[in-house]
């Protein structure tokens, strides 16, 4: 059936795997230019497609992902006469040369804690509304290592306080780490200290606004067009263009607001604890969410794990707010002060007094 059907019909929007599309590329091609049938693979074939990718500026990955359709479909299908040394060294040259000409990956660089600081002070005293709700939602995203996508589709939040101890929790099924159905039966917490490198708490007035206002979620979108918050999540594109108009505001220059984007919410707080010390590795994952699969069974029936992680999170802000660490500090700076007792002078060493005219004749004598 499959090399019976008329492989010039559109069949891209149809919900298939990413495989399958990939091989329907490749079908497509072999029909145009060969006249050949979808499972009639030889090695001259496959390079050829391979080179005509190369040729014509493809997807870096495509040829990469091709390949890996061809085994797929094998797999599923049963290609005859398949033949795996048909991925010949030529072959593998061709997908190199595509996958090198990728874009080097570049992540976003964390928040500064003076940026971090500037965003709390906006929040708290920002006369337009919306944007303090938008800055309050991003330092929520920032203190709990969330990503923005996941943050805008929480839908309830909890605010406790004992003494200057703020905490904000929420959770949600639909993290992106929530792929399989069980794990999207399963709340994923999300927890954020509430004062964080300001004077003042930045979560009251969170609270003060989810408590007056509710919506669909945390924060719905805004377009400016329209002048009020629609009944849909905001999206990570509009939350990335937000994002860089307040940072411009609190004193970033365009170029500075350039360079972050929504991902430096999420590597703040780990990068921080990475400089500031004692946080294990396992630890500096859960931060992040995640876990290998040996953790999974333990940290979902201990509701309360990230409670003490964030009581040495709340320590190490609390550094921070009282100018003991420095976290844009330079690593030369800072492995300087881990080692500063190297640096110090040796003890002066000062010699008893003593009668230098008698030492003298003394040593005559001798």
């Amino acid at each position: 059936e499959i090399v019976s059907r008329d492989w010039s019909s559109d069949v891209c929007s149809s919900d298939l795997s990413l495989e399958i599309i990939d091989y329907y590329k490749m079908a497509l091609w072999m029909n145009q230019h060969l006249g050949l049938q979808p499972m009639q693979l030889t090695e001259s074939v496959v390079y050829r497609y391979l080179s005509f990718l190369r040729e014509t500026n493809a997807a870096p990955t495509l040829a990469d992902a091709t390949v890996k359709a061809i085994w797929f479909m094998h797999s599923t299908a049963n290609i005859v006469d398949f033949n795996p040394k048909v991925f010949t060294s030529r072959i593998a040259g061709v997908r190199r040369d595509l996958y090198l000409r990728k874009r080097i990956l570049r992540q976003a660089p964390p928040f500064p804690a003076d940026v971090v600081r500037a965003l709390e002070e906006y929040a708290l005293h920002a006369e337009n509304r919306v944007d303090s709700m938008f800055t309050n939602f991003i330092l929520f995203c920032i203190f709990s290592s969330c990503r923005v996508g996941d943050a805008s589709k929480i839908t309830e939040v909890t605010f406790s306080q004992f003494q200057e101890v703020y905490l904000v929790e929420a959770a949600t099924t639909e993290a992106k780490n929530t792929a399989t159905m069980e794990r999207r039966r399963m709340l994923l917490p999300f927890t954020a200290v509430g004062w964080g490198v300001y004077p003042n708490p930045w979560s009251i007035k969170r609270k003060m606004q989810l408590e007056a206002e509710r919506h669909v979620t945390i924060m719905p979108a805004f377009p400016e067009v329209s002048g009020s918050f629609l009944d849909r999540r905001l999206t990570t594109a509009e939350a990335n263009m937000w994002l860089k108009e307040i940072l411009m505001r609190v004193g970033l220059t365009l170029s500075e607001a350039c360079r972050c984007s929504t991902h430096s919410c999420r590597a703040a707080i780990p990068t921080w604890a990475g400089k500031f010390g004692g946080f294990s590795i396992d630890e500096r994952r859960m931060l992040t969410h995640h876990m290998d699969a040996g953790s999974v069974m333990p940290l979902t029936y201990s509701r309360d794990n990230l409670t003490a992680l964030h009581s040495r999170v709340f320590r190490m802000l609390t550094a921070i707010r009282n100018f003991e660490f420095d976290p844009d500090a330079s690593n030369a700076a800072r492995i300087f002060k881990d080692n500063a007792d190297l640096f110090e002078g040796p003890e002066e060493v000062t010699e008893p007094p003593c009668d230098w005219a008698a030492s003298e004749i003394g040593r005559a004598h001798v």
